[in-house]
């Protein structure tokens, strides 16, 4: 499932979070995450993406681009991860070049 204010942090932001959250009590937490539904805390690595990958990114972002509009219009979701699980060539790519689903 995908949230529409989900998002990633930068390691700066998440420096500012960790600023944010020293010494709070479990109440003050509360209140800084009482504006969001679902808070999901991750940490990993950088992807392993060389540069051949980087230059084919532009081609593989104007093909998803493209064919977008064709999948919102055919199954209603414009997003490509359930599409992604069910073709692993289209994750594989995406993976290559450094797009996260």
């Amino acid at each position: 499932m995908i949230f529409y204010d989900e998002r990633c942090l930068w390691y700066a932001e998440t420096e500012e979070l960790a600023r944010r959250l020293e010494n709070k009590s479990a109440r003050d937490i509360q209140e800084i995450f009482d504006d969001h539904d679902v808070i999901r805390l991750r940490a990993c690595d950088r992807p392993d993406t060389s540069m051949l990958g980087r230059l084919l990114l532009p081609v593989v972002a104007l093909c998803l681009i493209i064919t977008m509009p064709i999948k919102w219009v055919i199954t209603g979701s414009s997003h490509f991860d359930s599409f992604a699980r069910k073709h692993k060539w289209l994750k594989k790519i995406t993976d290559y070049v450094g797009i996260k689903g």
